[in-house]
C-alpha cells in the first residue's frame, strides 16, 4: 500500500464504493510525514497557502501511487468533512489520515 497524495476539492455527494476521484477536486499535496504505531498508520499532508486557494472544502481523499498532478493515482479512500473547512488568506493546511489495520 503506498499511499503518495491527497486530494482536496468542494464536492458534496456522498462517498461512494464506486468513487474512483473527488467529485470537485482543488488541490494536492504529498504525504508530508507518516508514522506507524502497532496497528496504526498516520499519515500527514502539507497544504501551503500558496496551493491551497482560500475558500471552502468539503472533501478530501487519498491516493495511491499518484503524482504531483490532481486526480491522479488510485483512489483509496474519499470523505465528506463533518464541517467544511475553511481556508482564509496567510493560512497553511495540514491535514492527518489514520488508518488501522487489523
Amino acid at each position: 500500500l503506498n499511499i503518495t497524495h491527497a486530494d482536496i476539492g468542494t464536492g458534496t455527494t456522498p462517498p461512494a464504493n464506486s468513487d474512483t476521484a473527488l467529485e470537485e477536486a482543488v488541490a494536492r499535496a504529498a504525504v508530508s510525514s507518516q508514522e506507524v504505531s502497532a496497528n496504526i498508520v498516520t499519515l500527514r499532508f502539507f497544504f501551503s497557502d500558496s496551493v491551497l486557494p482560500n475558500g471552502t472544502y468539503t472533501e478530501f481523499g487519498t491516493f495511491i501511487d499518484g503524482s504531483s498532478g490532481v486526480g491522479t493515482g488510485k483512489l483509496f479512500n474519499r470523505i465528506l468533512f463533518g464541517d467544511s473547512y475553511t481556508k482564509s488568506s496567510g493560512e497553511d493546511s495540514t491535514f492527518e489520515v489514520e488508518i488501522t489495520i487489523n
